[in-house]
């Protein structure tokens, strides 16, 4: 994939093109591009030689997005508990003094647990993702339309650290949602529903460059052979469902708590992030603690 790029429809693509120029020649990656259509036969790198467009305009925090207008929906047009002004008032003083409007917003429905209440503001949500990009994103040297892609990467706690408190609940400077499938502490229902909800996007219309999902598992989910079974039969399904990218980790919260305490003891421990993998202990406090407070399903 070649990542996020404005390519705006402007009379000159000068610094667009240097940008692209730059991505060929320094950003080669040979062994993915053994496995894109073209590549190959032509000997040439997957940014110039694929079949297919692979450049894309990056949306992330998607699940935000949908838990904050349906949170909105519920509180202030369904069940009439605040008007939206309030939610904006108490957004901009992050809730203080507002904490039970919060307690109505955080209660609303959020996505990642399966509920089909919520499928209509996804469709939402993806058309207002997909209508501007097929307008100011396109490839500056044929004009070809991009992807659509969601990889969240280390944003979720950087960009989270500097973004006020929104209407799903959260407060400011806390993390965003670290992939697709869900925000922080939102997956209620299992990760079957979790899957489920992924399962819902429309990939090949809205999400053609791929989008990134994150599921964390207590350590034994993996280290036993009757679970090991049940998780890869989930796993099986989701991917027949049509689920595109996955990323998993397995580890209990005890043991990044003790490498917390004890980073030279647990040097050694690598997990998924959100789109690259880390040594836990070389990980910001801050991201440290993001991917503990993922829920851990057992």
């Amino acid at each position: 994939m070649i990542h996020t790029f404005s390519g705006g429809r402007r009379p000159s693509y000068t610094n667009e093109l240097k940008a692209l120029k730059a991505q060929i020649e320094w950003g080669q990656t040979p062994l993915t591009s053994c496995f894109f259509h073209g590549c190959v036969e032509r000997a040439r790198d997957m940014a110039a030689g694929t079949k297919y467009n692979i450049l894309s305009c990056g949306g992330i925090f998607f699940a935000n997005a949908v838990d904050a207008l349906a949170a909105v929906r519920e509180v202030v047009y369904e069940k009439k508990e605040a008007a939206l002004a309030e939610v904006a008032a108490a957004c901009r003083a992050n809730f203080q003094g507002h904490e039970r409007l919060r307690a109505r917003l955080l209660a609303a429905p959020k996505h990642g647990n399966d509920n089909p209440r919520l499928d209509d503001i996804v469709r939402l949500v993806e058309r207002l993702r997909d209508e501007p990009m097929k307008e100011i994103c396109r490839d500056p040297r044929d004009g070809s339309k991009f992807g659509n892609c969601h990889v969240v990467r280390s944003s979720a706690v950087r960009t989270g650290l500097v973004t006020p408190a929104t209407p799903d609940g959260r407060l400011a400077g806390t993390p965003l949602a670290s992939s697709v499938a869900a925000s922080v502490g939102c997956e209620k229902s299992g990760p079957t529903a979790v899957l489920n909800s992924v399962c819902k996007l429309n990939a090949a219309k809205s999400w053609q460059t791929g989008y990134q999902v994150n599921l964390r598992f207590q350590g034994s989910m993996l280290s036993e052979p009757a679970n090991r079974r049940q998780v890869r039969a989930m796993l099986n399904v989701y991917f027949s469902k049509g689920g595109q990218e996955l990323q998993i980790n397995a580890i209990d919260s005890e043991m990044l708590r003790a490498a917390q305490k004890n980073p030279l003891e647990f040097r050694d421990l690598v997990v998924r992030v959100a789109g690259f993998s880390e040594f836990f202990v070389n990980l910001t406090p801050e991201m440290q603690e993001e991917l503990i407070q993922r829920t851990a399903h057992s």
